[in-house]
């Protein structure tokens, strides 16, 4: 790729991919403050896409056309994120309320309710909520809150108590689906309108994929 752009004369631009900002920092130097947020919805999903078992998880839950997509049902760009890391390692070991089930469910109850506030929908019609999470628990809590008050709150299903996360695996051996439902959530926290999330990387990542980058919370 540098090699075709200095052939072609195009502007390069090179930049350290492992620090806080993702190298946005150094993009922006170069083409403006908001420019690394305005074009990595679209350079991440022209450099990437899902293995063909991750997508079809991924099809039973998102549509790209409306006309297609049943009531309530999620649809790229027009639905709010709410992630909750509950699982993040040193913070429960020096924490342990962390882990107190009352505690997850308040700050479940929470991001539903800052998600909810980051639309500008009308309130007769709320978009749907994506609910992304690490416990089971908070899983459950954002599943009564979409039976108790009608909401149109939706989670992906998985197996397993907790997906793997994708920094750390301890010394446990791992097949790529192992993987899947962790990738499903990212993607899916990814290709929607805002986002508002907590602690670690994930849902941080998740907002820089939206469909709009400047709607966010934490």
């Amino acid at each position: 790729l540098i090699q075709k752009a200095s052939e072609s004369g195009q502007k390069q631009i090179h930049v350290h991919i492992h620090d806080a900002q993702g190298g946005g920092t150094q993009y922006d130097e170069e083409l403006g403050a908001g420019s690394f947020f305005s074009v990595y919805h679209e350079l991440f999903r022209t450099m990437f896409q899902p293995a063909k078992e991750v997508q079809r998880l991924i099809d039973d839950f998102l549509y790209r056309d409306p006309s297609l997509a049943p009531p309530g049902s999620l649809v790229e760009g027009q639905y709010s994120v709410a992630h909750y890391r509950a699982e993040y390692g040193r913070e429960v070991q020096r924490h342990a309320f962390l882990t107190n089930p009352n505690f997850i469910r308040k700050v479940a109850v929470n991001a539903l309710r800052c998600a909810s506030e980051l639309q500008d929908s009308d309130s007769s019609n709320p978009l749907p909520i994506y609910f992304a999470s690490d416990n089971a628990l908070a899983l459950k809590v954002a599943r009564e809150v979409a039976e108790t008050t009608n909401y149109p709150i939706i989670s992906f299903h998985r197996s397993e108590d907790s997906p793997l996360h994708l920094d750390y695996r301890g010394n446990v051996t791992t097949t790529p689906k192992d993987y899947y439902s962790t990738f499903v959530d990212l993607y899916l926290a990814g290709s929607g309108k805002c986002v508002t999330h907590g602690r670690g990387g994930f849902g941080r990542f998740a907002s820089l994929l939206s469909f709009n980058s400047s709607c966010s919370s934490k």
